[in-house]
């Protein structure tokens, strides 16, 4: 049984009746950092043995297809190690495509990063009397009773269809509903499972349309209309089976100019007013609206609150985003007690598994007081810093992760750590979060954290940068990125 919803209430559903029936139950953690505690707190207090020391669990790999120049191998086995492949890992970046020779059942083929007529593309979906056509995005959506097919415009900006990476396509909608049942999977029309059939993807150049190869939908955004029906695919990313060399990249997805990135500023004022970094760093990083959503200062004889929280309000009223696209700042009427009357809960997570909460009192607040870092009912723990650094804190972690560019890593040493952070700055505060430490680094228009990873001994990395060229501050080294958006 695999489990990735949080908080962990939907796994226990069905833990008892597994539990109950004299099941093995395995059980994988969600990709929250709190995600397994309380399951193994809870097998502990019910007096069960703890279990045996295994690898730590890792975030899947894709390699339901391996692709390779002239032919695309369908869904296969994989066995462990390289010894068991039978043709090129796409999780390897140093492997080179290997030639296959074309197939000879009829089914038409095509070279990887080659230039080819749409007439080329079409056959792979099945032939230009059977294939729909759409347009999406921007982008070209082939749908025939042999594959798909994504024909994208070589370029690089955001809201607009194309290669998003050297393992990514990324596609925006809204989708019309042939294209959302077709991406997102299901029987169609063929009578085949359309999870089976590929989908190819190519970039239209000046000089005619560049083959990517296939790839298969990683994550996908939809919506239901108003009135009911069917979803809407509004965007997804689409995993190329086969990573693009920097040479391909570079004519698909052409650099563009990098703008005057956020400066550091803010750093200079960390340890003398944080308020003002606070100020000049969400002022820096998040561009203005043209008009306020809605009022977000606190109103003069309003729940009395301290002031650095009060200051975070005023520049959210043009920059909302401030609050946090992850987890949450609570405006300031939303604020609340907790159940027990001690706390002023003010900080929420993203799916409501913890909080935050300064103490509550009648009298005036404390100018900095403490945060309590709460978590279902457990005892709070003290965050390391008061509020001011906290909210500093909270703010970092936010713009990384709700940044366009992105770099994720798992599973690091502490040399590859140091490897990685060497060439920026370290934010001179205390770890963040109790259950994970996590540190901040930054370099013009970049916010890198690493936090501790469990019991493991390794660490998690997540940078996040407002422009791609950001990302060129972290130096080349031997890590594997789950995602790199460089």
């Amino acid at each position: 049984m695999t489990l990735w919803n949080f908080p962990e209430v939907l796994a226990f559903f069905k833990l008892a009746s597994a539990l109950a029936a004299g099941c093995t139950v395995v059980m994988k953690p969600s990709w929250t950092r709190s995600g397994h505690r309380r399951p193994r707190r809870s097998r502990h207090r019910a007096g069960l043995p703890p279990r045996r020391r295994q690898h730590r669990a890792r975030r899947p790999r894709d390699r339901s297809y391996l692709v390779t120049q002239g032919m695309t191998v369908p869904r296969v086995p994989y066995a462990s190690g390289c010894e068991g492949c039978l043709a090129v890992c796409p999780q390897r970046s140093d492997a080179e495509p290997e030639r296959m020779p074309p197939m000879t059942d009829g089914v038409a083929t095509t070279e990887l990063w080659a230039l080819v007529e749409e007439a080329e593309i079409e056959a792979l979906a099945g032939g230009p009397a059977d294939t729909q056509r759409f347009t999406v995005g921007g982008a070209i959506v082939l749908l025939g009773p042999s594959g798909s097919a994504v024909i994208t415009v070589a370029g690089d900006a955001l809201g607009h269809s194309g290669v998003w990476s050297a393992e990514e396509v990324r596609q925006v909608g809204p989708a019309p509903a042939p294209v959302t049942k077709r991406l997102l999977g299901g029987p169609e029309a063929w009578g085949a499972d359309e999870s089976s059939l590929p989908t190819h993807l190519a970039v239209r150049l000046a000089e005619g349309l560049l083959y990517l190869g296939t790839g298969r939908l990683r994550h996908a955004e939809t919506t239901r209309p108003a009135g009911g029906g069917e979803p809407v695919l509004e965007s997804c990313l689409l995993r190329i089976h086969t990573r693009l060399s920097r040479p391909v990249l570079e004519r698909v997805r052409p650099p563009r100019p990098a703008p005057d990135l956020p400066d550091l500023g803010w750093l200079e004022h960390v340890n003398e007013d944080r308020a003002v970094a606070l100020e000049q760093f969400v002022t820096g990083w998040y561009p203005a609206v043209e008009q306020p959503q809605h009022p977000s200062s606190v109103p003069a004889g309003s729940r009395s609150l301290p002031g650095s929280l009060q200051q975070l309000y005023l520049p959210a009223e043009q920059r909302p985003d401030v609050l946090g696209r992850h987890n949450h700042i609570l405006p300031w009427h939303e604020v609340l007690t907790d159940p027990l009357g001690a706390l002023l809960v003010f900080g929420v997570e993203n799916q409501g598994g913890f909080y935050w909460g300064l103490p509550w009192t009648l009298d005036e607040p404390e100018d900095d007081p403490a945060v309590w870092f709460c978590e279902f009912d457990e005892k709070p723990i003290a965050e390391q810093e008061p509020l001011s650094g906290f909210l500093l804190q909270f703010s970092l972690f936010e713009a990384a992760m709700s940044a366009h560019y992105v770099g994720l890593a798992d599973s690091l040493s502490d040399r590859q750590v140091q490897q990685l952070t060497a060439p920026l700055q370290r934010v001179p505060l205390r770890p963040f979060w109790p259950q994970a430490h996590t540190r901040f680094y930054v370099a013009p228009g970049l916010v890198l954290y690493v936090g501790d990873a469990v019991d493991d001994g390794k660490f998690d990395l997540w940078a996040g940068a407002t422009h791609r060229s950001a990302l060129q501050a972290i130096p080349e080294s031997d890590v594997k990125w789950i995602r790199f958006d460089g």
